[in-house]
């Protein structure tokens, strides 16, 4: 039912028989030794089945079923989902056709609302991503187009190779829309999400027990593989209260912890002011020093793609010409209002 329905679920799926075999039968020669009964199933699906099951002995299943179910129900009267699971698996032997017993469990599955938490949760962040972006132009006067081909070329770099990138600049130096740009250009593969600090408290901090069911952290979604390869990039990292500041870090440690969490990527985004705080805190947290290969700066502007641009006016070309008598007064945002104005 999984091949048919979901495919992505075979990488995780697997069936342990627990327990001895009458007359200490080789359990591996057994498993292989098993054949079709039902005409309507195909030797290739046995076969790939047989690649999910093994054999271990388990002095106590009920307490591995345990840990393995944790994760999925956040509930807190874990022993009923145990004990409904542990029911569908006694009635296999009780005469009731097994696939009978599978319909109810994918039936089972498909109506228990922690599960549809995980997915009702992905799209509220998908949306929260997306509210963001709007607002957010990589073009100046909505006509003017940068190609940030250098800065592109060093964050995918650096993303394809580290968990953690740090991208910073100053106020204005077009950070957000070079993100932006990014996930449009050079990370089409990824599920990225575009959040906000206060976004990662909403989606770790526990809910209360009335919606518990409803509502799943983003370290459980990315733990259950519910975002297929995610890339979090996580703006304005700067001027931010503790409680904001800690529960993005809170969400890096208990993500890049676990085993299964290898494709996730994080792009931190933030002003140069605060690139030794995150450098320190990421230290002290997850052990790690970010080098200089892990951080990607944007200059004030980029002179030089603006001056190759042919779409500026003779106003704006001249006040380029002069950036260096403005310093950080003059960057992207003020150089858009203008272009805008002009036009």
């Amino acid at each position: 039912m999984a091949s048919e329905r979901t495919p992505s679920l075979l990488k995780d799926l697997r069936f342990v028989i627990s327990g001895n075999f009458e007359g200490e039968r080789n359990p591996a020669e057994i498993i292989q030794g098993w054949r079709i009964r039902t005409p309507q199933y195909q030797p290739q699906k046995l076969a790939e089945f047989k690649t999910h099951v093994t054999h271990k002995l388990d002095s106590d299943p009920k307490a591995k079923l345990t840990t393995e179910l944790e994760h999925l129900s956040r509930d807190e009267d874990t022993e009923t989902t145990i004990g409904r699971w542990l029911g569908y698996l006694l009635q296999i032997g009780s005469g009731i056709s097994p696939e009978r017993v599978s319909a109810h469990i994918w039936q089972e599955l498909r109506d228990d609302k922690s599960l549809e938490a995980f997915w009702a949760t992905r799209g509220r962040l998908v949306s929260q991503s997306n509210y963001w972006l709007r607002a957010i132009r990589h073009t100046l006067g909505g006509n003017v187009s940068l190609p940030r081909t250098d800065l592109l070329s060093k964050l995918k770099a650096s993303v394809l190779t580290k968990q953690i990138t740090i991208l910073i600049g100053p106020s204005g130096s077009g950070k957000s829309a070079l993100s932006k740009l990014s996930m449009q250009t050079i990370f089409p593969n990824y599920t990225s999400l575009f959040l906000h600090p206060k976004d990662i408290i909403n989606f770790t901090e526990a809910p209360d027990s009335a919606t518990r069911r409803e509502t799943r952290r983003i370290d459980e979604l990315i733990t259950a593989q519910i975002i297929d390869k995610p890339l979090i990039i996580i703006d304005d990292l700067d001027h931010v209260d503790d409680q904001s500041f800690n529960s993005v870090f809170n969400l890096l440690q208990n993500v890049l912890a676990n085993e299964t969490s290898t494709d996730v990527r994080f792009i931190l985004v933030a002003h140069l002011d605060a690139e030794n705080s995150i450098c320190e805190k990421i230290a002290a947290r997850l052990g790690t020093q970010i080098s200089s290969d892990d951080i990607v700066k944007l200059p004030q502007l980029p002179i030089n793609e603006l001056q190759l641009s042919n779409a500026l006016t003779g106003e704006v070309a001249h006040l380029v010409q002069r950036a260096d008598e403005f310093g950080p007064a003059l960057n992207l945002k003020l150089l858009d209002w203008l272009i805008r104005s002009v036009q």
